[in-house]
Order: C-alpha cells, then structure tokens, then sequence
C-alpha cells in the first residue's frame, strides 16, 4: 500500500487494522508491504511526514515491531526511540504519533502457532506478550539486526514481485506496492 493523499484514512491487512492521518503540511507519503510468510507475517511501514496512527492487531496474533534508525515518536504517550521495540498481543490497540522518517518492521505470528514451536521444544510459556502495547528496549546491536533482516526480506519480496510481474509480462510493478495481504 503506497498512499500520498493525506486524507486516505482506513486501510487493513487480515492481522492489522489501521487508521492513518497526516500530521504534517509537506508533501505526505505513507508505504506499508506486507509479506506473508509461512507461518507468520512481515509489515513494513514507513512515512515521510509526521503523522498520527491508530492501530489494532487482529485477535489471533501476537506482534514485535521493531524501530528503524531515524524512528521517533510516541505509543500512547511513551516515547519512542530508534531500535525500541514494541510488544502487542492478540486485540491490543494503541496510538502512534510518528515524526517524519519514521520506519519499523513487524513481525506477526498467529498465538497457536507460537504455541505449536513451544510445545514442540518441550517449554512452556513463562512470558506474557503484554494485552497494550508495551515498548521494550532491547540491546541496540540485537534490536538493529532484527529490524535489517525484516528490511532485507521486505526487500527480496519486492524484487521478486517485480520480476514476476516482469517474466510473466504483465508490466512492472508499481514503484511501492504489497504483497496479497497477509
């Protein structure tokens, strides 16, 4: 999704809703790729202005979104930094004020299939993914490497979508586009 009229408001993807309004009078320009995955799913958003998000995860999943290097803002009033990281069960719902240059990566995973790789390694869940959205902050070397693999796999997505598009003559892709929604 690549939007660049400020008054686009609603957009949803089967694991995420949103509500997105430009806060800022420059030139507004807001892309999400989602990139299903086998068993879970990538998002990765970005905007060029400020701009304020309210968000909700789908039910059935649990998320970690992780900031990118020029990243600040707010998630119901507390502050975010580059390379925090957000933590948001199934239903949790919050706030985003974001400055311009704003990147994150998340990762969403269906709650029975992190069930599934637990039971299969024998543990048990001795942590809760929070019912609010709750900002963590993990070692920054840890925090980075996660956050460039999910721009590394958004990357590699939309190469092969423009190749595809390409081989199967269909024209090119579009300069910012999604995948089928996760």
């Amino acid at each position: 999704m690549h939007i660049t009229d400020p008054t686009a408001v609603g957009d949803s993807i089967e694991v995420l809703n949103m509500d997105v309004i430009n806060l800022d009078p420059e030139e507004f320009e807001y892309k999400q790729v989602s990139v299903p995955l086998e068993e879970c799913c990538l998002i990765y958003q970005r905007t060029n202005a400020a701009l304020r998000s309210h968000s909700r995860i789908h039910e059935d999943f649990e998320s970690c979104w992780i900031l990118g290097p020029q990243a600040r803002g707010s998630i119901d009033g507390i502050e975010l930094h580059p390379y925090s990281m957000i933590a948001a069960g199934p239903g949790s719902q919050g706030e985003v004020i974001a400055d311009g240059g704003y990147e994150n990566v998340g990762w969403l995973v269906p709650t029975h299939v992190l069930d599934k790789h637990l039971a299969l390694r024998g543990k048990k869940r001795d942590f809760l993914i929070p019912e609010v959205p709750e900002v963590w902050h993990p070692a920054a070397k840890e925090a980075q490497d996660l956050y460039e693999l999910g721009t590394r796999i958004v990357a590699a997505a939309e190469n092969a979508r423009k190749f595809l598009m390409m081989a199967t003559g269909r024209g090119t892709a579009p300069r910012s586009s999604s995948w089928t929604p996760c």
